[in-house]
């Protein structure tokens, strides 16, 4: 992957551009293909050393970034904690913040089609579910 790294502390001159290994998903982990970095005056402190901390070097700065999970580690939660997550992330959509990838979806030109066969209790598709 590439990232902006500092190998030591000074100007805008120490940050280089540099191919690192992708980072792989660890438990509870998720892997974003970042299309987007925040740039914080606090990292132009950090650059010059001037921050609250002092990271170890070689650094990469940043923390807040937008874009795509690519990789995830499976992680399963009990109802009562998957609940809240579930809501929040339902929050987060509706705010335009989430972007769920889909893996079955319906072609537009069936949706109406779609939507009076459910209202009318008729079996549609390829897929049914018998409750015995």
């Amino acid at each position: 992957m590439r990232a902006v790294q500092l190998e030591r502390f000074g100007g805008p001159d120490v940050l280089r551009a540099v191919d690192l290994p992708g980072p792989v998903a660890g438990p509870g982990q998720v892997v974003i293909d970042v299309a987007y970095a925040d740039v914080l005056f606090l990292e132009t402190q950090v650059r010059r050393d001037e921050a609250f901390f002092t990271p170890p070097l070689p650094h990469v700065p940043g923390g807040a970034v937008g874009g795509r999970i690519t990789g995830i580690e499976q992680v399963r939660f009990p109802p009562e904690q998957a609940e809240p997550l579930l809501d929040r992330a339902l929050f987060e959509a509706a705010g335009g913040r989430l972007s769920p990838v889909v893996g079955q979806t319906l072609p537009l030109a069936d949706a109406a089609r779609a939507h009076a066969t459910i209202e009318a209790r008729e079996a549609w598709g390829k897929t049914l579910l018998t409750v015995e």
